[in-house]
């Protein structure tokens, strides 16, 4: 009698590693996490249940460097791994190669194939998306009203450009309505023309919450917007299509206001600057005039000096001569009052001159400041005149839509059922066209105006050609 082998317990748990192995290949699984814990090497262990059973399991540092969120005890998740033996006790596990949220996955893919779709079509090139204007005079919102994104974006333009004047589209931002109110707002801010950008924006949310950016519809009507968009939606790890689309992408929505304001922001700062270099350069200017002026002014009196020298020798030669004293004192007095005329004409025709250059320079520098005032009053006129232009046009967009709405409702098949007739459908859900095609017995559907019937084929009678 051949007796049986003796394994020992490190060969026994090679063979249920080998089983496992080869009879339960990759798998996924969904459930809740359990007991969780991140040990300092990296790796994560925890419970994976459902309301009746419960598993171990364990996911490696290197696997989980690739997780793109924090998982936690209670989170719904979908596992990707096998079934392995932990040998030093015996315990069944499940080593863990990927992880996430339960429920994403269809909706990740989705994203991913909106993102390759428009990506191929070119929508996310730089080469089509418009630039920022850096001084915009008014500024789109388009977001929630109960949002606290647009309280960060309104207190952000309040403090950094409170020139800026503001129009909110109002619309949902989360849910199934979003998308449409989306599409909305973007229309109606397209009509209207009325502000030189617009800022999308949402506060962070899960995926669900911002799944409504990721719409391929409003990504293409982003992309042919004509008055520049910047996203900021979520915050700055969260990546939504729109953001792609975007002619700019900010990290979260007080992101997106300073961005648009940075230029306004820092034009206080660029004018001082700008005065004091003119300042300073008029002042450089007076004071070689006036060192000019000071070097001038002795060689001047000199001259002076001498002319009243020579008169004076003159005088001392008319006097010598006997010639009325008296009287050349008083000639020679006039002359030199007459030349201390024309010293301090000079002086002041020099001043004033130099005056006049600096007044010259001042209204140069005032002349090249825009007439903002006029301007505006220029864009408001053409901007009525656009408004007018596009209520005539949508008026007349409205009465063809009416037009054609009516003729689609008059050829909608369910309007001839309203008249008493019904459609028969085969097994399979397609329509019968041809009695030939049935069988007897043959079960079919009859569509009425209100409901459905199952009936069967009793008999079959064809028309004689």
């Amino acid at each position: 009698m051949q007796l049986e082998k003796v394994l020992s317990v490190t060969e026994l748990s090679h063979l249920i590693s080998q089983t496992l192995e080869y009879q339960i290949p990759l798998f996924r699984v969904e459930g809740e996490i359990s007991q969780i814990t991140k040990a300092s090497s990296g790796h994560y262990y925890f419970s994976i249940k459902d309301e009746f059973s419960a598993m171990s399991a364990v996911m490696f540092r290197g696997r989980a460097a690739n997780l793109d969120f924090q998982p936690r005890q209670g989170d719904m998740v979908e596992l990707r791994g096998k079934l392995s033996l932990f040998a030093a006790r015996g315990s069944l596990q499940i080593q863990v190669d990927e992880m996430r949220r339960a429920g994403m996955g269809t909706l990740f893919e989705r994203y991913l194939q909106i993102l390759d779709k428009l990506k191929k079509e070119g929508l996310f090139d730089e080469a089509r998306k418009l630039a920022i204007p850096a001084y915009p005079r008014r500024v789109g919102i388009i977001t929630s009203l109960q949002a606290a994104a647009l309280h960060d974006v309104l207190t952000t333009l309040r403090r950094r450009a409170p020139q800026f004047k503001v129009t909110i589209y109002p619309s949902l931002v989360q849910g199934a309505a979003a998308v449409d109110e989306l599409l909305q707002a973007l229309a109606q801010a397209q009509l209207r023309q009325e502000v030189d950008v617009i800022l999308l924006v949402r506060g962070g949310g899960s995926l669900e919450d911002l799944w409504c950016f990721n719409d391929e519809h409003l990504a293409r009507m982003i992309a042919a917007s004509t008055i520049p968009i910047v996203s900021g939606v979520g915050h700055e790890t969260d990546v939504t299509i729109a953001d792609h689309v975007a002619d700019l992408r900010a990290p979260t929505p007080t992101a997106a206001a300073e961005l648009i304001t940075k230029a306004a922001y820092a034009l206080p700062t660029i004018l001082r600057d700008f005065n004091q270099r003119i300042h300073r350069v008029m002042m450089q200017q007076l004071s070689e005039r006036q060192g000019r002026f000071d070097e001038l002014q002795p060689r001047l009196n000199r001259h002076v000096e001498r002319i009243l020298l020579d008169k004076s020798l003159r005088y001392e030669e008319l006097r010598q001569r006997l010639v009325a004293p008296q009287r050349l004192l008083m000639h020679y007095e006039e002359q030199r009052l007459q030349l201390r005329q024309a010293l301090e004409r000079n002086r002041q025709n020099l001043f004033t001159n130099k005056h006049k250059l600096l007044e010259g320079l001042c209204l140069r520098l005032a002349s090249r400041k825009p007439n903002i005032e006029l301007e505006y009053d220029r864009l408001s006129q053409w901007r009525e005149r656009l408004r007018r232009a596009i209520k005539q046009q949508l008026k007349a967009h409205q009465q063809l839509f009416e037009q054609q709405a009516q003729l689609l409702h008059n050829m909608n098949p369910k309007q001839i059922l309203q008249r008493g007739f019904s459609i028969v459908y085969d097994a399979e859900g397609q329509v019968v066209r041809d009695a030939a095609k049935l069988r007897v017995d043959e079960a079919l559907q009859l569509e009425f105006a209100s409901g459905r019937a199952v009936v069967h084929v009793k008999s079959l009678h064809f028309k004689e050609h």
